[in-house]
């Protein structure tokens, strides 16, 4: 996936995951581009500490390594990240304050500044509506959104890539930029979003996984 969005990221900005999880991809995307901070917000409280302790883990890992290269990284030594992306030695040395965990509800969290919003959305599909009115109404035009299963269906976002499930990842994955005066926009369609029933989703979720077991010992 980081592959895949490279050519689109440009220096500095900040990256935002809403639901984070346990931080792997806050992490791997502080460390894998040229952003100014990458913030993850998670709601859950045991997922938000395990984010944690992955990232004290994670910098003490790195302390040990630039204090076992053979000459010392000084901030303006320059560096190649892996997708290409020019930054210096700054990006290691200030990681720990480039990167930040916080415990909250994503509706609640102001992403004006965000470059790049990430969602693993699979398990937000009630909430899409909501989530891409949030976005349309803070971020700014030109910012950058993916989303994971579903897609933003608000006129502020065009999508840039689609990327069918089985390339980039299990799941569709697909790109969006904010575009577009939310002034000139047609309104939104507010209508609150049906409740699925559980035991007709729970029936056809298995069997989702049931095919895509099926693909893969195909593949």
């Amino acid at each position: 996936f980081f592959e895949a969005i490279a050519p689109s990221i440009r220096p500095g900005g900040v990256m935002v995951d809403l639901g984070s999880g346990l931080g792997k991809v806050v992490m791997s995307a502080a460390l894998a581009f040229p952003f100014e901070r990458c913030i993850g917000v998670e709601c859950l409280g045991y997922r938000h500490r395990m984010a944690s302790q992955r990232l004290h883990n994670l910098l003490v890992l790195a302390e040990r390594g630039l204090a076992h290269l053979p000459t010392p990284l000084t901030p303006d030594a320059p560096l190649t990240l892996p997708f290409g992306q020019v930054a210096t030695g700054s990006h290691l040395l200030d990681l720990a304050s480039r990167i930040a965990f916080v415990e909250g509800d994503m509706f609640e969290v102001d992403v004006h500044a965000a470059s790049l919003v990430f969602l693993y959305s699979t398990c937000f599909g009630p909430f899409m509506d909501a989530i891409a009115g949030k976005l349309a109404r803070e971020l700014q035009e030109g910012a950058l959104v993916a989303t994971t299963t579903y897609t933003l269906k608000h006129p502020a976002f065009t999508l840039l890539h689609y990327f069918p499930a089985g390339t980039v990842a299990w799941t569709n994955i697909m790109l969006y930029k904010r575009t577009g005066s939310l002034e000139s926009l047609p309104p939104v369609d507010t209508t609150p979003p049906r409740q699925p029933d559980l035991a007709e989703w729970e029936v056809r979720v298995r069997q989702d996984l049931l095919a895509m077991d099926a693909r893969a010992r195909i593949l």
